[in-house]
């Protein structure tokens, strides 16, 4: 199986140099969704034949019985509230002698300081395009400039793609002439829980920044910079837990409304 995780030979070589009895009680894995987090936790849980377990956020570890054979228990910390990290804070203090943990966020800043200390970090290294192709041979140069992981990439409709790029690159184009009911259409266009006739609103986000950044180097037209330096800080806040895309999504249209009509 190794041999088949490219992009991430030194959280391997890392990984490898372990037992079971020095591996580290806690792993914390740290990367994008797709970036291969899950994979690795599946190596370590062949290489030292450990049971899994995934921990969803309404557990209570209190009222869990833990087998008496070496268990990985995985967490999304994403998913996990502050007052929830502090409930399984005590598992991770003090594991059982069959207890292994692999922790998973795309970064560490929503993670409680308490639970980061008692954790290895692995960081996952950034994917190189010459890597992702070789992952994923049929993708498109867009999809490699737009999608930094395997597991995104692999997930991708290149055909689909390619009509939200024209959709996107119409609505940048025309920004300042549309109506807010035009800007909200956008909305409309998008998939937030697995309508697959959609379009996914993470692309929608990739392709504004990618194209907003394209136009405003090719024109130097300050207002593109500004809907890249906005959509931007947008984003950041989808690193947050529990926010609804779809109210998400509408209110970042408003408010991109509001800053193009103030620069009109």
């Amino acid at each position: 199986m190794a041999n088949s995780i490219i992009g991430q030979e030194k959280i391997l070589d890392k990984l490898n140099s372990y037992t079971l009895q020095t591996l580290p009680r806690t792993l914390l894995f740290l990367g994008e969704v797709g970036s291969g987090r899950h994979t690795l936790i599946n190596y370590i849980t062949e290489k030292f034949n450990l049971a899994r377990i995934e921990l969803t956020e309404d557990f209570l570890i209190s009222n869990f019985d833990l087998p008496v054979i070496p268990t990985m228990y995985i967490i999304d910390l994403d998913l996990f509230t502050e007052k929830q990290q502090n409930q399984f804070l005590k598992f991770i203090e003090e594991p059982s002698n069959f207890a292994y943990i692999a922790l998973i966020a795309r970064s560490d800043i929503n993670i409680l300081s308490t639970v980061l200390n008692r954790c290895l970090k692995l960081p996952l290294a950034i994917y190189t395009k010459s890597q992702l192709k070789e992952i994923c041979p049929i993708a498109s140069d867009l999809g490699l400039q737009l999608n930094l992981t395997p597991g995104n990439l692999k997930t991708v409709d290149f055909k689909q793609l390619d009509q939200l790029y024209s959709l996107v690159e119409s609505f940048l184009k025309n920004i300042k002439s549309y109506s807010l009911v035009e800007y909200l259409k956008q909305a409309l266009l998008l998939n937030y829980k697995e309508n697959y006739n959609k379009y996914d609103y993470t692309l929608f986000l990739k392709l504004i920044l990618y194209i907003s950044y394209n136009i405003y180097s090719t024109e130097k037209n300050i207002l593109y910079l500004r809907i890249y330096i906005f959509t931007t800080k947008c984003c950041q806040e989808l690193l947050y837990k529990n926010i609804d895309k779809n109210n998400f999504i509408l209110n970042y249209l408003i408010n991109l409304k509001e800053i193009i009509t103030h620069e009109s």
